[in-house]
């Protein structure tokens, strides 16, 4: 099973002049991250600009990184759908392209309760049981969750091993968490890798930045780790 540790960069979108999708580009952007010697990447995230992308455009790209990654370097795909229902179809389709693990934004457009929330997230790791991040976005998207709502979820869904931590700051989040989950999580942090020694002495695990600055990134982790 994978484990989600190291520098892992969220992929760009890159777009034609006229707004179109520029899959070639894509393609070279892969081979740049696994070329630089990164952990793995993601898409779709809030790099990637996901929310101005259809599901079918979401979907292109997505087949085109596993297609260029090739199983030289694990691919994580970024379930962000706000409706349930395209979520969990979406989880599938991914599952389906080969994709080595899932991430899972909560909805947030609409405001929803706690057990919504849990809700959500667990049809999407019921649906599929490759290895899962939740991408816990609060200073982006003001959704909060308990340690305690994701140890629950843990427990019955134990392919839930990892939290992105998009914070600011990441550190005091991440002991937070730390003292309410089992050890085997992992957490990995966003925002450009922002405050990576400081998180990484917290316990963090890796960073899940943009891929532009990838190397930047794999050289303070190598110093720090």
């Amino acid at each position: 099973m994978i484990t989600f540790k190291g520098v892992i960069p969220v992929l760009q979108t890159p777009f034609q002049d006229d707004g179109s999708l520029d899959l070639e580009s894509l393609a070279a952007e892969v081979e740049y991250v696994i070329g630089a010697g990164a952990d793995g990447m993601v898409f779709p995230g809030f790099v990637s600009e996901w929310w101005k992308l259809a599901s079918e455009e979401i979907e292109l790209c997505a087949r085109t990184i596993t297609n260029s990654a090739r199983g030289r370097a694990p691919v994580i795909l970024n379930v962000t759908a706000q409706s349930t229902y395209v979520a969990v179809q979406q989880a599938e389709c991914f599952a389906s392209m080969g994709a080595d693990g899932l991430m899972c934004l909560p909805p947030f457009v609409v405001p929803r309760s706690s057990a919504a929330l849990s809700g959500h997230l667990a049809a999407v790791l019921g649906a599929v049981d490759l290895p899962h991040i939740l991408q816990y976005s609060a200073s982006l998207t003001g959704i909060h969750m308990e340690g305690s709502e994701l140890a629950v979820l843990h427990d019955k869904y134990p392919h839930l091993g990892c939290i992105k931590v998009d914070f600011v700051p990441p550190g005091p989040a991440i002991s937070r968490l730390r003292g309410a989950l089992p050890e085997s999580f992992t957490y990995l942090i966003g925002f450009a890798g922002l405050q990576m020694p400081d998180a990484l002495a917290r316990g963090a695990h890796g960073v899940m930045g943009g891929a532009g600055h990838v190397r930047e990134d794999l050289a303070v982790w190598r110093k720090n780790k």
